[in-house]
């Protein structure tokens, strides 16, 4: 397991009293690959494991000049009020949420190759690195929300912490500290649960001083756990395949063909400094 940041910083949260495991081909699959998953220690030597293990906290300040350069690179307006952004640092604590599979990567399957094929590399939706790295040059903290279970491993034996952090990083996505990516308990929380699931540990966040501003995901589960912690309905995204069925929910679509070069050019303008 990753280590956790500093005492200001939240543990990645626990939900014992969740124990539904909804059902439908994400999960049934799910089972049939932790079935026969090892136990032991990784091999050596797979792309996501290496990149995990030699990355740092990701606080450093040099990698926060980083996303600013790439988000002056992207066209983003970072001036409020004509002043520049403060870029996120480990302190801050306004947040934008995102779920992992069909929001950053193109589908849940990419996950599901992954786990049997290590060697899948998951892929990426255009320009999703770039739209989290304008939010931190905004002064945005990204925090990462998946219902990957923290006790699944990949057939190698990477665990699958290592391996999506490890993915992160390696496409450019912003992490401040490998403690704002948490996992579900156990085997994954797919379905049903995983809106109950996501709506405790936003409402952890919280409590322990978080603002959430915006969120991003692909399900009906990410608009409900949004909804349940307050993130306005119009910094509410809903991406992708039920994109069209946004206005059901009262919150904003993003298509699969805008996301993200189109939604990056068409709203970072708009974006306030958070601070």
């Amino acid at each position: 397991m990753r280590a956790q940041g500093g005492a200001s910083h939240p543990h990645r949260a626990r939900n014992p009293a969740q124990a539904q495991r909804s059902g439908g081909v994400w999960w049934v699959a799910l089972l049939g690959v932790a079935a026969c998953t090892p136990v032991g220690p990784g091999s050596a030597g797979t792309d996501s494991a290496a990149a995990a293990d030699t990355a740092g906290s990701g606080a450093d300040t040099a990698d926060t000049a980083d996303t600013a350069t790439d988000t002056a690179d992207s066209g983003v307006d970072t001036s409020d009020t004509g002043h520049a952004c403060q870029p996120a640092d480990a302190t801050t604590t306004t947040v934008v949420v995102t779920d992992i599979d069909a929001t950053l990567t193109i589908s849940d399957t990419e996950f599901l190759k992954q786990l049997i094929e290590p060697w899948n590399i998951p892929e990426m939706r255009p320009d999703g690195d770039a739209l989290m790295r304008a939010y931190v040059a905004l002064g945005y903290r990204i925090v990462y929300v998946t219902a990957r279970g923290e006790d699944l491993v990949l057939l190698d034996g990477t665990s699958v912490e290592d391996a999506t952090i490890g993915w992160l990083e390696d496409k450019g996505f912003p992490l401040l500290d490998d403690g704002d990516v948490y996992f579900a308990p156990g085997l994954g929380e797919p379905g049903s649960g995983a809106e109950a699931y996501k709506a405790d540990l936003l409402a952890s966040l919280q409590d322990q001083g978080y603002t959430l501003a915006y969120g991003y995901g692909n399900a009906d589960s990410d608009v409900g756990a949004y909804q349940s912690a307050g993130i306005p309905d119009a910094h509410d995204f809903l991406v992708g395949d039920l994109a069209d069925q946004a206005g059901d929910y009262g919150v904003v679509g993003i298509s699969t063909d805008d996301a993200y070069t189109a939604h990056l050019a068409a709203w970072m303008g708009s974006v306030p400094c958070a601070n």
